[in-house]
């Protein structure tokens, strides 16, 4: 994951950055986008999603505050929810207008922080999100097997990451089955059509708007789950990160 994302990072964005207590701060504006990586829980960090979160600060004028959660198999459920409770207080610290976002299993931990939490957030980005571990959504067979990361990618990080025997419809770890939705802010639900995510991502887009909320939605239907890190490589991804940004730019107003 580090190889791909250092060779498909495409041109670097230069912006001030720093490095705090496993967080780092991106860019100079007056909100703060706490972000948290993908990578099934089992993999990524700071460094893998560094291209985008320079992107997303530079595109939108939010500071981007990216967390640097405890991985699994060494720490298994709940360290990473905790450690997103942590980033999204670390948000709180900084600034008053807070937005919660991340890709794949980031996704996962923003939406359940932002369930957990009570506080009042600005805005929430869900970037094809990981959110049922059932893994009973039609895309999840579907791409079981093939190019980029399949069913059975994601299928290893729930079992890496959660104890032998765990309900995998607890809301904690598919928070797609979480009550009070009502109470969230307006969210971006971004998917990608060659991804075994893709119908649980649409699946929580609709169940959000039937708790009312306002669900701003885009679909890219020939690309592969985690595009975004990849600007080399896909040129949507600049595309999708100024969606992204127009998005709190609205949330911000």
């Amino acid at each position: 994951m580090k190889t791909l994302c250092a060779r498909f990072a495409g041109e670097r964005v230069d912006l001030r950055v720093e490095d705090l207590d496993r967080a780092r701060l991106y860019g100079e504006g007056e909100g703060v986008l706490v972000w948290f990586h993908g990578g099934r829980m089992v993999s990524g960090d700071l460094e893998t999603h560094d291209a985008l979160c320079r992107r997303l600060a530079r595109a939108s004028g939010w500071r981007v505050l990216a967390v640097d959660y405890r991985l699994a198999p060494e720490h298994r459920f709940p360290a990473q929810l905790e450690d997103a409770a942590a980033g999204l207080e670390m948000g709180f610290e900084l600034s008053e207008q807070v937005a919660l976002g991340g890709d794949s299993a980031g996704a996962s931990l923003a939406i359940t922080a932002a369930l957990r939490s009570g506080r009042a957030l600005d805005a929430l980005v869900l970037i094809y999100p990981m959110v049922d571990g059932t893994m009973e959504q039609a895309s999840v067979k579907e791409f079981w097997n093939g190019s980029g990361t399949s069913g059975h990618d994601i299928e290893l990080g729930y079992e890496w990451w959660l104890p032998e025997g765990f309900d995998r419809r607890d809301s904690r770890v598919s928070p797609i089955f979480a009550e009070g939705f009502g109470s969230l802010p307006r969210t971006f639900v971004l998917t990608a059509g060659v991804d075994p995510l893709r119908d649980e991502g649409a699946a929580l887009a609709a169940r959000l708007r039937a708790f009312g909320v306002r669900v701003a939605e885009e679909q890219y239907a020939d690309h592969l789950h985690g595009f975004m890190t990849y600007p080399a490589r896909f040129q949507a991804a600049e595309r999708a990160a100024r969606e992204v940004a127009a998005f709190l730019s609205a949330a911000g107003a």
